[in-house]
């Protein structure tokens, strides 16, 4: 009777360390995952530009396509010149501003926990690469830095521009991947290229050995270059990078298009507000002139170009800029792309067809696409987005 006494409590504590043993493995598992999300996953690789040698400096280069010294040194130039801009505003538009900064400052916008697609501006101030590009995520050539800092008052023929940001030939882009990218990454740039292709007539092409193309690759951050620049160039998709908006977004810069509130006329339809943004990052907010960047389209609150509403901010619900609209405050920094993103790569490469049933790739005709897009509701038209 002891025997079996003892071989019972033995079989039911063999039982309960199993059953105990595969709990807490469960528990693991689900730790894990929480850990997945809320620590290892927003743990981002910082650059340290203090301790890195000239060599490890070339060596990023070669891997990322940024020299982290020489562009550091670069910005340094645009940061001593700060803003260059000066808007005078109406005491209307003084008044709504006072309204929307309240508004703004009661209603911020939080991420749900373990969100992995962020803003592509914090993705890059986290890493530390937007101190190393032109307004956060802008991959400039030395040229077309050198044109960036000229002074205001020097002119600049449309031809001049025009060479120093180039078209793709033929509306043809090439681009492969580096093996840094993921088969889930692929999916979502190719997601990307799908809906330009598919609404736009430029095509673009898989190819390792075309003499201009696009590498992309997972660096530190989401950034690109501004228009065919020649050879390979790299278009950046790294952590956080991956919404479809933020993909286009690149994409665009690799088109050729600046953002939407760079333009000249900026000062009509948004207000920046530099007591809200550190002094160093003034720069960010200054304006092309009409001959560096041309802009074919109204001006679009929604665009995915657009910077949102606290990028480069000194602090959480301290707005850096806000629209003299009130209804778009919370429109600007749409991950989404809108018509007018869309329409702005068709008029910059001559593909825009105004009437008849089809243009390039089987799209839809500019007047249907607008009707389409109205009946839907989709961003671009209506107010909030």
């Amino acid at each position: 009777m002891h025997l079996l006494s003892l071989l019972t409590f033995t079989v039911l504590l063999t039982l309960f360390a199993l059953v105990n043993s595969r709990s807490w493995k469960r528990i693991e598992s689900v730790k894990k995952k929480l850990n997945n999300v809320n620590g290892p996953t927003r743990r981002w690789q910082k650059i340290d530009l203090k301790n890195m040698t000239e060599e490890e400096c070339e060596q990023y280069r070669r891997k990322y396509g940024i020299n982290p010294l020489r562009a550091a040194a670069r910005l340094q130039r645009l940061q001593k010149r700060g803003y260059r801009g000066e808007h005078r505003m109406s005491k209307q538009d003084y008044d709504t501003k006072e309204k929307i900064h309240k508004v703004y400052e009661e209603v911020i916008i939080e991420k749900p926990d373990g969100d992995e697609v962020g803003d592509l501006f914090e993705v890059n101030e986290m890493t530390g690469v937007s101190d190393l590009l032109v307004e956060g995520d802008i991959n400039l050539t030395d040229e077309q830095f050198a044109d960036l800092v000229k002074d205001d008052n020097s002119t600049r023929s449309k031809r001049q521009v025009t060479m120093l940001y180039p078209r793709w030939t033929n509306k043809n882009v090439y681009y492969y991947f580096d093996s840094s990218i993921t088969p889930l990454k692929k999916q979502h740039i190719m997601a990307g290229i799908n809906y330009i292709q598919s609404r736009t007539c430029v095509s673009f092409h898989y190819s390792t050995t075309a003499p201009n193309r696009i590498r992309f690759i997972a660096g530190n951050g989401c950034y690109s270059s501004v228009g065919m620049i020649g050879g390979v160039q790299d278009l950046s998709l790294g952590k956080g990078c991956d919404s479809i908006g933020t993909v286009v977004h690149e994409m665009m810069h690799a088109l050729g298009v600046f953002h939407m509130q760079s333009r000249y006329d900026r000062d009509w339809y948004v207000n920046v507000n530099l007591n809200n943004i550190p002094v160093k990052q003034h720069y960010n907010f200054n304006k092309y002139t009409s001959s560096q960047a041309t802009y074919f389209t109204p001006y679009e609150w929604g665009s995915s170009m657009h910077y949102s509403a606290d990028a480069f901010a000194s602090r959480k619900g301290k707005p850096s800029m806000i629209p003299l609209d009130e209804d778009y405050l919370f429109t600007i920094g749409n991950k989404q792309v809108s018509f007018y993103d869309i329409q702005l790569i068709n008029l910059m490469y001559s593909c825009m067809c105004f009437h008849g049933p089809t243009c390039s790739h089987e799209s839809v005709s500019y007047v249907d696409l607008v009707h389409s897009r109205k009946e839907k509701g989709e961003r671009g038209f209506g107010r909030n987005g």
